[in-house]
């Protein structure tokens, strides 16, 4: 047997001082190190592998790369807001899966992981140790171990994807049927569109018996204390809705708003509601702060300016890629302003009758409402080129887009959605001055094809280029004003490994030089 060595990371016992000796240490159990990194491994296996091959459904939006709260509030609000413009109506039903995580069902994840083709070796580690794990319960110094029945480990690395296959099954089934369902973690909605009140209670209706059904079959149940029914319409007249829906023999009683990863939805979509929650909330948040200074006492300004603009200024504008249209509305960006000024009068010390605008203008702070839309576009703009934005929505929240028109935002972008490779064919060296003083590093084979690559930018614009000694011809590039020396020298290396492939370099050793260490060490 190979031998296999494991570093074992020591963290100081409590109360210890930074210089304490080695027995002040107490080591990270062997079997717990050695369960976290192969639990990792398999994550990154199960995602970068599995689900290259066999994806979730698009209508997931938890635990993955390039999405998240804001493409599903954008997926779920796009609908609605089409729905409504061209007359239609829209009957959500939103739903939380009770204890998800807690009650998954052990034969439900093993057979998800067999459906999406996962190593039979794999599944049968995750079996083991989903079903091998026991909890300890400690009463007045009584304690009793017990094995566990059921669920995924709390706070395990895979818990997150094992959900998020399980419940993929109930996601794609209603889909499936005609029904739209999104996710997020164990929140799920389902969203019917249409001109009849009655047809889509009959939908709707439909889907939560194929709800009730999946989560029998799973042993999961959905609360329905926590189930929300919202019908999204402008129409004027009454709905005829009322006391036709049940969920798990309790009946479903219609609301005129819900909360969802939130963001309060109302029947309406005007977006009263929720800016007034988000302002109360702020204001209370900042009046705890409050406490913490005055005016000659307390936390300086900057720490002051740092609170507001770390916490409350995110609270506010939470989801305000959907919810940005309320501020095209005076007595909306007025509730937001107080908040503003309150906040510029504490950090000032001012007298109450300054000018909010002048006080901005000291504090180098923009009015909130500007801050919203451009974080909203910058929010469209990463869904965008996520693949998740459908560029020819234009109503409602989705003219966000074109409020900033600059050739920037149109030029390719080198973001990428993180991938981990276990086949990286190249390596990355980054040679000493010692080993250039006898020529050649003797790591490095002279024997190879070799390219030469250098970026560059002057207040011409960038560039980038490409010199092979062997053939004595070099390429060159404009990559115009905007890119910045690191995506010159980037792109100039990626140039340089398309220009050695197609010259009968198959299965030779390619070198390619650069002079930029920050990129080196970037690969």
């Amino acid at each position: 047997m190979a031998e296999v060595k494991v570093k074992v990371t020591f963290i100081p016992k409590p109360g210890k001082p930074s210089h304490c000796t080695a027995k002040d240490f107490r080591p990270i159990s062997l079997t717990s190190f050695i369960l976290k990194t192969l639990e990792r491994l398999i994550d990154f296996y199960i995602r970068d592998e599995i689900l290259v091959r066999y994806p979730l459904h698009a209508n997931q939006h938890a635990y993955q790369a390039g999405k998240s709260t804001d493409s599903a509030l954008h997926k779920l609000v796009s609908r609605v807001e089409q729905s409504l413009v061209i007359g239609e109506v829209a009957l959500g039903c939103f739903m939380d899966i009770e204890g998800a995580f807690d009650n998954t069902n052990f034969e439900a994840i093993r057979q998800a992981l067999v459906e999406r083709g996962v190593g039979r070796v794999v599944v049968r580690w995750i079996s083991s140790m989903v079903r091998d794990r026991t909890v300890e319960a400690n009463v007045c110094g009584h304690k009793a171990n017990l094995w566990v029945a059921k669920g995924c480990p709390q706070g395990g690395i895979l818990s997150p994807i094992l959900w998020s296959l399980v419940v993929d099954s109930l996601i794609a089934k209603l889909n499936a049927e005609g029904i739209y369902a999104q996710g997020y973690s164990d929140d799920l909605t389902i969203l019917i569109r249409g001109k009849f009140e009655s047809t889509l209670g009959d939908r709707v209706r439909a889907g939560i018996e194929i709800v009730e059904s999946w989560c029998r079959d799973k042993g999961l149940k959905v609360n329905p204390k926590k189930t929300e029914l919202v019908l999204f319409s402008r129409r004027r007249t009454g709905s005829n809705l009322v006391g036709k829906f049940k969920l798990f023999n309790v009946q479903l009683e219609l609301s005129t708003q819900v909360k969802y990863l939130g963001v309060i939805l109302d029947g309406k979509l005007n977006w009263i509601a929720h800016v007034k929650d988000k302002a109360q909330k702020a204001m209370a948040a900042f009046w705890i702060c409050r406490n913490s200074f005055g005016r000659n006492w307390g936390l300086p300004s900057k720490a002051i300016l740092w609170l507001y603009e770390a916490v409350i200024r995110p609270m506010l504008s939470h989801g305000c890629v959907v919810w940005w249209p309320r501020l095209e509305i005076e007595c909306a960006r007025k509730v937001l302003s107080e908040i503003q000024r309150l906040v510029c009068i504490c950090i000032t010390g001012a007298m109450k009758t300054t000018a909010t605008a002048a006080m901005e203008t000291l504090l180098n702070v923009p009015p909130l409402d500007i801050v919203v839309k451009a974080r909203a576009f910058a929010t469209a703009d990463r869904l965008t080129q996520n693949g998740i934005w459908n560029p020819y929505f234009k109503v409602g929240h989705g003219k966000i887009i074109n409020i900033i028109s600059n050739p920037v935002f149109d030029m390719p972008r080198d973001w990428m959605t993180p991938v981990t490779d276990f086949t990286r064919r190249f390596d990355a060296k980054i040679p000493t001055k010692e080993d250039w003083s006898e020529g050649w590093p003797r790591n490095l084979n002279g024997n190879s094809v070799i390219k030469f690559t250098d970026g560059s930018k002057t207040l011409d614009g960038a560039g980038a280029g490409v010199y092979a000694p062997e053939e004595g011809e070099g390429i060159w590039f404009h990559l115009g004003n905007f890119a910045n020396i690191f995506q010159a020298e980037v792109f100039a290396i990626l140039t340089g490994i398309h220009e050695a492939l197609p010259r009968g370099t198959y299965g030779k050793e390619t070198l390619i030089c650069s002079d930029s260490k920050e990129v080196i060490r970037a690969l």
